[in-house]
């Protein structure tokens, strides 16, 4: 693995008017039918075959059903099971049926979630952007991202569970992994708060993410407003991708860690 992290990461979730949002999340009103959704009609992508000899390091906390009893966590195979620290070879796992499952692709998920409210249709999409999990994914080797947070929206719940991490982006003096330790330097980049929209059949969701392009070197950092839709089986799509053209230069400390 060329691209990993030295620290342990957590998920963050929002706090505010319902227990999993950041403060300036906002949740509005049905906007638009979720049209053109093959929901249904796809068919269900295999998880291939199971791992056998999967050492769980940390079970996730999440807010939504995994379906058949299933839980999501982190893992090591052979040989990471004896290197410390352990979280750069960790990988993300669906466990079910006594069986372990490499998840490193939101496809691999559909129809194995049940996404019912804003609050899950959130913490689903940062599966893809967390600390904890952002560079997991098949296409990290590429590009990685995160959600834009502040320092006051990290909260037990922003984790995974992961009460460690959490007070370890508590205690940032500069900004790192996504965590912006001054509030108004979001006024100063035009980033705007998290909205969750309910639509026919599902939520879309409109947020800020970092994203560091390693194809370029040294890797070009930049902010992007996206849209992204989930309906209620999971069924995941990137609607949108804007770049956010700031005057200001971004810190050097935004960009993601890199080991050789």
């Amino acid at each position: 693995m060329n691209a990993i992290i030295t620290v342990m990461v957590g998920i963050v979730f929002l706090t505010g008017c319902h227990p999993e949002q950041h403060p300036g999340d906002q949740i509005v009103s049905p906007s638009r039918r979720l049209t053109d959704r093959a929901e249904q009609t796809e068919p269900i992508v295999s998880l291939g075959e199971p791992r056998p000899d999967v050492l769980p390091t940390f079970e996730l906390e999440v807010p939504f059903e995994i379906l058949n009893g299933g839980v999501l966590i982190m893992g090591l195979e052979e040989p990471w099971h004896t290197i410390e620290p352990r979280q750069p070879f960790e990988e993300l796992y669906l466990q079910v049926g006594g069986e372990s499952f490499l998840i490193d692709d939101m496809s691999k998920l559909r129809r194995r979630v049940a996404i019912r409210s804003p609050d899950e249709a959130l913490a689903f999409c940062r599966l893809k952007t967390s600390p904890r999990t952002y560079y997991l994914w098949g296409d990290s080797y590429e590009t990685q991202e995160v959600e834009v947070l502040t320092k006051e929206q990290v909260t037990a719940g922003l984790c995974w569970g992961d009460k460690a991490f959490c007070e370890f982006l508590r205690s940032l003096e500069s900004d790192h992994l996504g965590v912006i330790t001054a509030e108004e330097r979001l006024g100063w980049y035009g980033i705007g708060a998290t909205k969750v929209s309910a639509i026919d059949q599902g939520f879309e969701i409109k947020r800020t993410l970092i994203v560091e392009d390693f194809t370029t070197e040294p890797g070009e950092v930049h902010l992007a407003e996206v849209v992204e839709v989930i309906g209620p089986e999971a069924h995941y799509t990137r609607e949108e991708t804007q770049v956010i053209d700031t005057t200001a230069p971004l810190p050097s400390s935004w960009h993601f860690p890199w080991f050789e």
